[in-house]
């Protein structure tokens, strides 16, 4: 009896270990938003790219009806963010540090439409 006891206080550490570890290591970020055009009304259908600076790569995602996105499940880092439309300047690069568990707001604004 000993020994099962022993045992399964040693699984239970180690089990406990893990979730403690995963909570450290799982505490993903978001980052919400709206892409505006020059003038300040929601632009829908726009590519929002999001570059990881630490990993190299990037994400696309669209913008919807109202202007809004939003991107889940980022883990820390720095990040730079950039909106697209056809028939728009692109907007600046938006550079910004995630925390753990942060919930970051970038709003990007597409410049005036670009001419022939």
């Amino acid at each position: 009896m000993v020994w099962n006891e022993r045992r399964w206080s040693a699984r239970r550490t180690i089990d406990l270990a893990a979730l403690f570890g995963c909570l450290a290591v799982c505490a993903a970020g978001q980052v919400h938003g709206l892409i505006e055009n020059a003038d300040g009304a929601a632009v829908a259908g726009a590519q929002v790219v999001v570059h990881s600076s630490r990993e190299n790569i990037d994400r696309a995602y669209v913008s919807a009806a109202d202007g809004s996105f939003t991107v889940d499940g980022l883990k820390p880092g720095q990040y730079q963010f950039k909106a697209m439309k056809r028939g728009l300047a692109d907007s600046p690069v938006a550079e910004r540090d995630l925390t753990d568990s942060q919930d970051l707001t970038v709003n990007l604004t597409l410049g005036a439409p670009e001419g022939f």
